[in-house]
């Protein structure tokens, strides 16, 4: 079976994936986003708001006539907030070839509100870049200038950034898990992976999708946390997350079964929407969930069952 997610071919297969350890904290919700420039085109798809929409598959890209270095995008985060850690998606995530064609920013330097600054360099690759400060920064802003790029991009010579997390001191209300699993997930493509380390990653456009002959039916994903955690919501984007065109074209989840440590068993319902939804149940103490999907609604063109983003909070 083959469909396309972003536009791109995705090919599925069987099989159960493990992923690596991941800790969740709190991210800031950025209000507004400003830059020293913007590639022109139709529909501002390049403007400085795309980095902070919570999609890989949009970004920033600077329309400077050179190549980035000394062009920025900063970042208004609505107040002070204490942050201890930014998180990057460097250049073009739309694909594998959007990515080689454009430019990658190397080093950056960070500015704060208060006028001091510090450089780090951003490693090249498809692969999100945490950076971690070395003492929390109490900042209302966030500027982010490129000073340096990484090999030139084959067809287009503007910078881009895909993605821009902010990560604050706030203790987070969301289980922290340890390993995510699935009892069946699609094979990597051009367009990235689909494991089930997406379903906690903060981006709508990123996702779990299984791979079984049901259509979804009878697919189960587990989430191992780190510690026995009291927990009473779910937390799910339904569906493919990228657009309402695509999310209509896709399987969705209907009604699940929640399974914990103990052995003990929750049904839950989830709604036909692709936004964010808060599904309560009664509170468990546990060291890990799995959802075992129960009935699903068909998509008009993809018999495969994808959830954007699925996590626990207490």
């Amino acid at each position: 079976m083959k469909m396309t997610v972003r536009g791109l071919l995705f090919v599925a297969i069987g099989g159960c994936l493990l992923a690596p350890a991941t800790s969740l904290a709190a991210r800031v919700k950025v209000g507004s986003a400003s830059a020293s420039s913007e590639y022109e085109s139709d529909k501002s798809a390049y403007a400085a708001r795309k980095a902070v929409d919570g999609k890989v598959s949009t970004g920033w890209a600077e329309g400077d006539k050179g190549n980035g270095p000394g062009q920025y995008i900063e970042l208004d985060l609505g107040g002070e907030k204490e942050v201890a850690a930014l998180k990057f998606w460097g250049g073009n995530w739309f694909s594998a070839s959007s990515f080689q064609q454009t430019m990658r920013p190397n080093e950056v330097e960070l500015t704060w509100s208060n006028g001091k600054s510090e450089k780090l360099n951003i490693p090249d690759g498809m692969k999100p870049f945490e950076y971690k400060l070395s003492s929390p920064v109490k900042t209302s802003t966030i500027k982010v200038t490129i000073r340096s790029v990484h090999t030139s991009g084959t067809a287009f010579a503007d910078a881009t950034i895909s993605e821009i997390q902010v990560i604050d001191t706030t203790p987070s209300k969301m289980a922290t898990v340890a390993s995510a699993t699935a009892s069946s997930t699609a094979k990597a493509d051009a367009d990235g992976d689909y494991d089930p380390a997406n379903l906690i990653d903060g981006l709508s456009d990123t996702m779990w999708c299984e791979s079984g002959p049901e259509g979804g039916t009878g697919e189960s994903v587990e989430w191992k946390f780190k510690t026995k955690q009291s927990i009473s919501t779910l937390v799910l984007n339904n569906g493919i997350g990228t657009s309402l065109p695509y999310f209509m074209k896709g399987n969705r989840l209907t009604a699940a079964t929640l399974e914990f440590g103990d052995g003990s068993k929750q049904a839950i319902t989830v709604k036909n929407s692709m936004l964010p939804q808060k599904i309560s149940f009664s509170t468990v103490n546990t060291d890990s969930v799995k959802l075992h999907v129960d009935t699903i609604t068909k998509g008009k063109e993809f018999d495969d069952l994808c959830l954007s983003e699925a996590y626990f909070i207490h």
